[in-house]
């Protein structure tokens, strides 16, 4: 890290910033014009360099706005320089602050084009090249070794999604061979919960298969709703909604109960007692994929609210 300017060097700058360029200070105090430049800007002393006058602004403006301007015009913009005194960096700068210009910008004269070429191999030649390969070439043999390797992987991707298939169906002979079906892990597991606080199965007072107590009870409460004449009718998960153009994640969706009104309006609810995260998922899809649909999520506290309030009332309610 370079050392803090002095006071007396500061006052150098002060003295001559009106009058000087920021390299010409810089070689009177010893210092680079950017660190001239940066103490300028601090202090708010406006050079020769920084200040632009309705006049230089006029010729800049016109030199961008001629016709058949390819706004990157090196030879030009070295001859716009030297007629406005000014370093080439600082005429590009001004230029691109006021919209006149664009870091990338397209070149199309082929005489710019060749003096950049030239310009770029003069730095080469000066300071050897910036990844260190100048003039190095792949021989015959190595072309070769890559060409047989980019082909070989070319090959790969092809056949691999028939290799895929080929070790599925090896998969499955297998399974059928040793365990008498293709999806033995989902046999050993079919009579168990994954939830293991719920109870799954048929309830005789309601007549259906449910998959929770809190599922069993809510149906009882629906009964008693249609009963008092509050709803017309409820089924319990009737229709599977699919969620098109879905890559990831939950792609379909089948909610608890669907419910009638009484004034013939359809409503989904879904009795969740614990949110997880695929739960998240398909409740925020069935949002955004099926907005003209109502959904009514029966939490947690909002199915203690319903116990509470109807436990006692209601016949088989489990607690």
């Amino acid at each position: 890290m370079s050392k803090q300017l002095s006071a007396k060097d500061l006052s150098v700058i002060h003295d001559n910033y009106k009058t000087k360029t920021h390299e010409e200070i810089g070689v009177l105090i010893g210092r680079s014009r950017h660190c001239v430049r940066n103490s300028c800007s601090r202090f708010g002393w406006l050079t020769r360099d920084d200040s632009w006058s309705d006049e230089d602004l006029k010729t800049l403006i016109d030199w961008y706005s001629r016709p058949g301007s390819s706004g990157k015009d090196t030879l030009q913009l070295e001859i716009l320089a030297s007629t406005l005194g000014r370093l080439k960096s600082n005429v590009c700068r001004k230029a691109k602050s006021l919209g006149l210009t664009h870091g990338k910008r397209s070149v199309s004269k082929q005489k710019t084009l060749d003096a950049m070429s030239a310009r770029q191999k003069d730095l080469i030649a000066l300071n050897g090249h910036p990844r260190g390969a100048t003039g190095m070439k792949h021989s015959d043999e190595t072309k070769k070794v890559l060409s047989n390797k980019s082909k070989a992987q070319w090959v790969v991707a092809k056949t691999r999604p028939l290799l895929l298939e080929l070790k599925r169906r090896q998969t499955v002979r297998t399974n059928i061979e040793r365990y008498g079906t293709a999806c033995p892990s989902q046999t050993a597991n079919a009579g168990r919960n994954v939830y293991s606080r719920c109870k799954r199965g048929v309830r005789e007072d309601i007549g259906i298969f449910v998959r929770s107590r809190w599922e069993a009870n809510y149906a009882r409460y629906l009964n008693m709703l249609k009963d008092k004449g509050e709803i017309a009718s409820w089924e319990y998960e009737p229709m599977t909604f699919r969620f098109e153009n879905v890559t990831r994640g939950p792609y379909t969706y089948k909610p608890d109960f669907k419910i009638v009104t009484s004034s013939g309006e359809v409503e989904w609810h879904e009795v969740k007692g614990w949110m997880d995260s695929s739960s998240r998922s398909k409740l925020k899809r069935f949002a955004k994929h099926y907005p003209n649909h109502k959904m009514i999520v029966i939490d947690a506290p909002a199915y203690r609210l319903i116990s509470k309030s109807f436990s006692n009332t209601i016949h088989q309610w489990e607690a």
